[in-house]
C-alpha cells in the first residue's frame, strides 16, 4: 500500500528495458491487486519510446495507457462519485507527468 494514501491499494509491476534501438527503451505495466476504493481493477502501461528516425539520439516519447474498471458507479450517486473520481486520477495523472518532466529535465 501507498503510505500516506488514505485509499489502500495494492499494486504489483514488472518492468522491462529494450536492449536494441528498434526496441521501447522502457515498459512498466502496474496492476492493481487489490483497492479499497473506487476501482475495482486497473492496468496502467507506460512506454518509454525512442524516436524510430533517429534512434540513437537521446530522449523518448513517453506514453501512458491508463484503465480501471468499476462497480456500483451508476444512478444520480454514482455519477457522482464517477465525476470525482475521474478527476482526481485525472489530476494524478497530470501531477505524475510534471514531476517525471521536472526530473529529466533537471538531469540535463
Amino acid at each position: 500500500m501507498r503510505i500516506g494514501d488514505p485509499n489502500g491499494r495494492e499494486t504489483d509491476s514488472d518492468h522491462l528495458r529494450g536492449r536494441s534501438a528498434n526496441e521501447p527503451a522502457y515498459a512498466i505495466a502496474e496492476k492493481q491487486l487489490y483497492s479499497s476504493h473506487y476501482f475495482e481493477a486497473a492496468l496502467d502501461l507506460t512506454f518509454c519510446v525512442r524516436d524510430p528516425d533517429h534512434p540513437r539520439q537521446a530522449g523518448f516519447y513517453l506514453i501512458k495507457a491508463m484503465g480501471s474498471e468499476q462497480a456500483g458507479l451508476t444512478g444520480f450517486k454514482g455519477s457522482i462519485v464517477r465525476k470525482v473520481a475521474v478527476g482526481r486520477t485525472v489530476s494524478s495523472l497530470e501531477k505524475s507527468l510534471a514531476v517525471i518532466k521536472d526530473t529529466l529535465e533537471q538531469k540535463r
